[in-house]
This record gives structure tokens, sequence and C-alpha cells, in this order.
């Protein structure tokens, strides 16, 4: 009785696993099998965080970074500092008061003067200039004496040469040796600049005997090519002892 239920265990066994074969080959071979895996859109998987998923990436992965990230330059010089290369115009800021130098013989310094201001400091020295348009003057020293005890005297001194003006730029006048009671009621040069004659006038100032009076200006006087400069002085009075002296200073532009 037991070796028969033993032989039916068996064949329902085998009866079994011949029916799975079966049904396996129908499956692979109609494409059944691809057309179920196809329809499959998604799967979940539920694991929690105390037992993750293993997972292997592959190329640039993005990374989120939680709370605060350690990083480090590594585009450092040997002091270690970051080196950076400007883009476009860079904006560069001095601190404190640099010392800037220029050496005579091999700078050039151009001043825009509706751009730039040039303060020169309190005891430095005097700023020394020189007009850059006139390279070439030629200077004038000229003087005269009035030695005719009149109460008003005149002479022409200096004749400006053709084809150059004349340029003053200080005229000084001394009387002296006159008597008591005798002063200086005006004096000065005159010039003439396109056919007009322009008296200039010095103001005189007396010596401490009252014997002298003195007049000098630095000043800017024009006189046409051409024309003769004038010195003049009147006094109070005649007097024969009366000696007056005439000087400017200046020079002469070619007009071409």
């Amino acid at each position: 009785m037991r070796n028969r239920t033993m032989r039916n265990f068996w064949r329902y066994v085998m009866t079994g696993v011949g029916f799975a074969m079966l049904v396996t080959i129908v499956l692979m071979a109609t494409g059944w099998g691809s057309a179920v895996a196809s329809n499959i859109g998604s799967v979940f998987v539920s694991n929690t965080s105390s037992n993750p998923v293993p997972v292997t990436p592959t190329g640039t992965v993005p990374v989120h970074e939680q709370g605060t990230a350690q990083t480090q330059e590594q585009n450092l010089d040997a002091n270690g500092n970051i080196k950076v290369h400007e883009q476009g115009t860079a904006n560069v800021n001095v601190t404190g008061t640099p010392s800037v130098g220029l050496a005579a013989s091999g700078n050039t310094v151009k001043i825009d003067p509706n751009a730039n201001t040039v303060q020169v400091q309190a005891g430095s020295g005097p700023l020394q200039t020189q007009a850059a348009d006139n390279p070439a003057f030629h200077p004038v020293l000229a003087e005269d004496f009035l030695t005719t005890g009149e109460a008003d005297q005149e002479t022409h001194f200096y004749a400006v040469p053709a084809h150059e003006e004349l340029v003053i730029e200080q005229v000084s006048i001394e009387v002296g040796g006159f008597a008591s009671g005798t002063t200086v009621q005006h004096a000065g040069i005159v010039v003439n600049v396109g056919g007009t004659l322009a008296p200039f006038f010095l103001p005189m100032s007396n010596s401490s005997n009252g014997r002298a009076s003195i007049g000098d200006v630095q000043t800017r006087i024009y006189a046409d090519p051409g024309t003769q400069v004038y010195c003049f002085m009147g006094l109070n009075q005649s007097d024969p002892g009366t000696q007056g002296r005439c000087d400017i200073s200046g020079y002469l532009v070619p007009l071409g």
C-alpha cells in the first residue's frame, strides 16, 4: 500500500514538471514573455535608509552638498594667494600715498587742460616754466637818458626792427638830482601798436631824502615793427640839475 502511494506521488511530480517545461517552451517560442516585460513601466525599490541599495555611477554624477562644504583652491601662487586673470578693463585702486618718480632724461609728461589739475606744494621752491611756442626769443635791453632839465622831457630810445614785434616785459625809470621843491609829476613810455600811440604811466616813489624818484614794473607791452619806443617824464618845474634814465627789457618775435 505504501509503495503504491509513493509511486503515485512521483508520477504527479513528474507530470507537473513536464507541464511547466512545456509552458515555458511555448512562451519563448511565441514571444509572449518579451511583450509582458515591455509593458512594465517602472520598478519601485522600497529599501529604507538603513538598508540602502548599492549603486555604481557612470559618467558625471551631480552632487547636492549638504551643510558646509570644505573646498580648497588649486590655482594658487607660491605665497598661497589665488591667481586671478582680469577679463576686460581692470579697475585698480591705489591705497595710501605712493611716491612716483620721473627720470628727467627718459619721460615726457603731458597735461590735458580739460581733465588735469596741477598743484605745486608750498615750500617746494619756484616753479620753472618755459614758453614752448617761442623757443628762439631775441632778447632786448635798451637804455636812454634825459638831461635837458626841462619840466617835460621825451626821448625816443629804441627802434623796433622791421618784421619783428617787440614785447616789453619790464620798464624802469629813475629821476634824480633835482633841487628842493622839484617833484616828478608823471613818467612812463609810449609805444605804437596798429598806428596808435599809447602812453603807459609808471607809479613813481620818492627816495627818503626827496632828491630822487624811482618807478619799476613788470608788464607786457607790445610795439609794432618799424616803430619807435619813447620815454617821457614830467616835473612840476624846470630843474637844470635833474637827470632821468629809462630802461626796458623784453624780446623780439619774428613775424615771418
